[in-house]
């Protein structure tokens, strides 16, 4: 029952993650889209572009836009391929362990999800200093 129960909070555990890893995911794509735009803006005043050339400029961002968009899907697919591949072996290699390694490793996993949020945070830090820096 023990063992039901700690693969079920395990699952649980797993599935929630990502679940965040998503929405986190999600969010950090909407402020890098504002980022662009931003930039853009900055970038047209910053060269003192014409309309003319600020039309011509959306024109041949809108002539890449559709293969962008069919090579980001792809990544994207991708991404969730390879994903799903590390879950599975994740899970065929827990499997192996003792309930002993089990928390063992979970712990260590906690370790680096820390590890992980200190650097997302250090890198917006940076993000941040160097947009301030360029204003």
């Amino acid at each position: 029952m023990k063992k039901v129960t700690l693969l079920f909070a395990f699952g649980s555990l797993l599935m929630f993650s990502s679940a965040f890893a998503q929405v986190e995911e999600e969010v950090e794509i909407k402020e890098v889209q504002v980022e662009k735009e931003e930039h853009r803006e900055h970038m047209e005043e910053e060269l003192d572009l014409s309309d003319e050339q600020k039309a011509e400029m959306k024109a041949i961002k809108e002539k890449y836009a559709a293969k962008e968009k069919a090579q980001k899907d792809q990544m994207i697919a991708l991404k969730k391929s390879m994903k799903d591949l590390r879950e599975a072996k994740h899970k065929e290699m827990h499997s192996v362990l003792t309930p002993e390694q089990k928390k063992k490793a979970e712990a260590h996993h906690q370790e680096m999800m820390k590890k992980k949020k200190v650097k997302k945070v250090v890198h917006k830090k940076k993000l941040e200093h160097h947009k301030e820096m360029h204003k």
